[in-house]
């Protein structure tokens, strides 16, 4: 028995070698989905305003993923969808009804071949305060409520959204008739000044914002700085900085800014566009009916000691009255 003990030891590991060698050999490789994605959103969305996402996946592997299906976060219903799939050599179709127009989104797509590519643009509806996180999961399974206990794989793509507060207001615009923007209207001792906005977009990202905070002149394309500002600085984002055919409204109110209607000299505003960082100074009245067709403002008084300013942009950018 001494002489066959080193012999059992030897039978018994080259037993566990050839075990281990079998099950690692039979561990599955994932499937070849290779995911990506991008946040369409403005930089803060206004509690029940959109936020948009495009995410796609392609079939980077030689062999079909036989069904594939796509997860959107469960807190937030979709507003509206788009899907469009890509073969391999040909031009995109549009499968919009492999989405859903409301509710959670989960979407089914089928088998997805060799080089095939799946694309989807949606616009949720946000809500809370603080971030909003929105996961997106392919799955070669799908959905399974619950948990998933099905065999497959999984691949994510998580976002985070600002949620907008009192200063603050963004959308994503998907339709032509979101169009007016507004942060906190109601103005007072904590809330010296609203703004608000009405804009010609689709498919865009839309944000403002105003509070505390000094505008910095710097005397740009040799415009002289005023020597005094009121009021909060303005903060405008129309489609990501998109320089406008036809002027766009910007409304600032402001809440006893110490100045008359008769003592407001115009509005300073700094921008960028294609050809770098810019400032001008806009002094121009806007007539008294019809739709202003340049640069142009109106200082009117509000009650006793309010103020409110209209000016016309054909720029996104910052701006304060003086």
């Amino acid at each position: 028995m001494k002489h066959r003990t080193p012999r059992l030891l030897g039978a018994l590991f080259l037993a566990i070698a050839l075990a281990s060698a079998t099950f690692s050999g039979a561990v599955a490789k994932p499937a070849p989905l290779t995911p990506g994605g991008e946040n369409l959103s403005p930089a803060f969305v206004t509690p029940g305003g959109l936020a948009a996402f495009h995410v796609f996946a392609t079939n980077t592997g030689g062999s079909n993923i036989a069904q594939l299906y796509l997860t959107g976060p469960a807190a937030y219903g979709v507003y509206a969808s788009e899907a469009t799939y890509t073969p391999a050599s040909g031009s995109p179709i549009s499968i919009n009804s492999a989405c859903p127009q409301t509710g959670q989104l989960l979407c089914t797509f089928g088998a997805l071949r060799p080089g095939d590519r799946v694309d989807v643009t949606v616009a949720l509806t946000l809500t809370g305060s603080g971030t909003a996180s929105a996961n997106f999961t392919w799955s070669t399974t799908g959905f399974v409520t619950g948990g998933n206990k099905s065999h497959g794989d999984a691949f994510s793509t998580p976002f985070s959204v600002a949620l907008a507060n009192g200063d603050q207001a963004g959308s994503f615009v998907w339709n032509s008739n979101q169009s007016d923007f507004s942060n906190d209207t109601n103005i007072s001792n904590s809330n010296k000044q609203s703004t608000s906005m009405s804009v010609n977009v689709t498919r865009g990202p839309v944000d403002l914002s105003d509070g505390p905070g000094t505008f910095i002149c710097q005397g740009l394309d040799g415009q002289t700085c005023p020597t005094t500002f009121f009021g909060q600085p303005s903060n405008l984002d129309v489609n990501n900085g998109e320089v406008f055919a036809q002027p766009f409204r910007v409304v600032i109110t402001m809440y006893r800014p110490g100045v008359n209607a008769s003592q407001v000299h115009g509005v300073y505003h700094q921008y960028t566009d294609g050809t770098g960082n810019h400032e001008s100074n806009i002094q121009t009245t806007c007539p008294a009916t019809g739709t202003p067709t340049s640069e142009c403002y109106v200082a009117t008084k509000l009650g006793s000691q309010n103020l409110q300013i209209v000016v016309w942009l054909f720029h996104n950018g910052r701006i304060n009255g003086w």
